[in-house]
């Protein structure tokens, strides 16, 4: 949505979004939760006060230049399994037929989507590599960056500091070896709930997300911050300060 924001109207420029973790139409009500500044869990359980703000947020999500592609309740019953060279076909539709400039494109997330070519499960670290390489791919062919969500081993809870390193990635190694850039991402409050992490110490708080850079091609690795997150409008609302963390204490 952010990146939708910044691009050219005139352009034919959006951003894809590939989902394989819920419903277009699920999409649709998260999209409408952060347009109308509502907790999504008010929209599904049907509390809603103001409809007009809710009409509103959807023409606005509507003239959002945000696609997605995956799974819809409506056409249930036509649904297939979703490959990536599916996804990159219609990608190039977006393209060569619409006019559409994918200008980035985000797929939730890797562990899940369906393996191509392959007739044992048995192979599934190489078959989630092929699909990281489909990935790659994809972004040559559009041109344009393509972000994947990636699922981490149980083995990090073991761990004081749970952020997740470069090998850290499930079902696969090839991940480190094709990926140009990877992101960490470690939400405190789910797995030490009002404890202290890091070193020196800090409280983790319920709105707190880790996020570290873990590779990075052409770049610097190793940093990492706090950021302070609006869980409920999926929102990032900026970098925690660690002077107050430490204040706090």
């Amino acid at each position: 949505r952010n990146e939708a924001r910044r691009l050219d109207p005139a352009g034919n420029e959006c951003a894809l979004y590939v989902t394989y973790e819920v419903a277009i139409e699920e999409c649709g009500i998260l999209d409408v939760a952060n347009e109308a500044r509502v907790d999504v869990g008010d929209i599904i359980d049907g509390n809603i006060k103001d409809w007009q703000a809710i009409k509103s947020a959807a023409l606005r999500r509507g003239a959002l230049p945000v696609y997605v592609i995956g799974h819809s309740i409506k056409r249930r019953k036509e649904n297939q399994s979703l490959t990536m060279t599916d996804v990159a076909k219609a990608a190039r539709v977006m393209e060569n037929q619409l006019g559409l400039r994918v200008k980035l494109a985000a797929v939730d997330y890797l562990q899940i989507i369906p393996a191509e070519h392959t007739k044992s499960q048995d192979e599934r670290r190489l078959q989630v590599a092929a699909n990281t390489q489909r990935c790659k791919d994809m972004a040559f062919a559009l041109g344009c960056p393509v972000m994947v969500g990636c699922q981490a081993k149980q083995e990090l809870y073991e761990r004081d500091w749970k952020l997740p390193r470069m090998n850290d990635g499930m079902e696969t190694s090839g991940i480190m070896h094709i990926t140009d850039k990877m992101i960490g991402l470690w939400r405190p409050w789910v797995t030490d709930a009002g404890g202290m992490i890091g070193e020196p110490p800090f409280l983790a708080t319920e709105d707190m997300l880790i996020m570290g850079v873990t590779k990075q091609r052409f770049g610097k690795v190793g940093k990492w911050w706090p950021l302070n997150v609006d869980f409920a409008l999926n929102e990032i609302r900026g970098i925690i300060d660690m002077k107050l963390l430490e204040l706090n204490l």
